[in-house]
């Protein structure tokens, strides 16, 4: 999985229309976007929700 996401990282360099080259446009406008683009482009995981441990997410009844 490693070796894909090089290869797309590599590949968005030089193609707008790559996968990766999406993800990284997508991500345009974030807070701290900077660190998002430097951790996907050096294949590390991206914390996009930040949850103090222990804590459960509610979800609606409604939704069921």
């Amino acid at each position: 999985m490693i070796k894909v996401l090089q290869a797309g990282m590599q590949l968005s360099t030089r193609s707008s229309d790559c996968w990766s080259a999406h993800i990284l446009s997508a991500m345009d406008g974030l807070t701290q976007l900077y660190i998002f683009k430097w951790k996907l482009q050096n294949c590390e995981p991206i914390p996009f929700c930040r949850r103090p441990q222990g804590e459960t997410l509610e979800v609606p009844d409604t939704l069921f």
